[in-house]
């Protein structure tokens, strides 16, 4: 049940770029901050599902520092997304 909600999590987050109506929905292949504004996002991402899928492997003490942090990147990856 766990990976059905790590799954559902991450088809939410990746529906949230479509709230953000921006001009243009395709980058130049020289836009290098564009580029690198989307590795960072993607990264953010990335690392919200790795923080809360290894949250149950970690030692008692440290599963709540676990779960903060993948709070934090989770909120970075949305915001990222409207600042887009």
């Amino acid at each position: 049940m766990n990976k059905m909600k790590m799954f559902t999590l991450v088809a939410i987050l990746m529906g949230l770029p479509n709230v953000a109506n921006a001009d243009s929905s395709l980058l130049a292949y020289d836009d290098f901050i564009g580029m690198t504004f989307w590795l960072i996002s993607m990264a953010m991402l990335a690392a919200t599902v790795f923080f809360f899928m290894e949250r149950s492997s970690v030692a008692t003490g440290w599963k709540t520092p676990i779960t903060v942090v993948g709070l934090i990147t989770g909120v970075a990856f949305i915001h990222y997304m409207y600042v887009r």
